[in-house]
């Protein structure tokens, strides 16, 4: 009886370390996955801003004005290039 106990306890502890491995590879893979977001968010907000940039010269009557994204796209950009 106290040999069953002894393996339970001795399961539920590698059980438990399994666990506490496990929901670090997890927290790591979730912090990999919040940075490649970010930074394709801001290449894709870059890209817009290109294009205006481009309609601009090339299309004058889809050109439309925006600095504030301008600016939200280099502070986004300035974040990415820090971490």
């Amino acid at each position: 009886m106290t040999d069953d106990i002894a393996a339970l306890s001795a399961g539920i502890v590698a059980l438990d370390k399994s666990v506490a491995e496990t929901t670090e590879n997890r927290k790591g893979d979730n912090e990999e996955y919040k940075a490649l977001m970010a930074a394709d968010t801001t290449a894709k907000d870059l890209l817009v801003l290109a294009k205006n940039r481009l309609s601009k010269f090339y299309k004058a009557d889809l050109y439309v004005h925006q600095s504030k994204s301008y600016q939200r796209v280099i502070a986004s950009m300035k974040t990415l290039a820090v971490s």
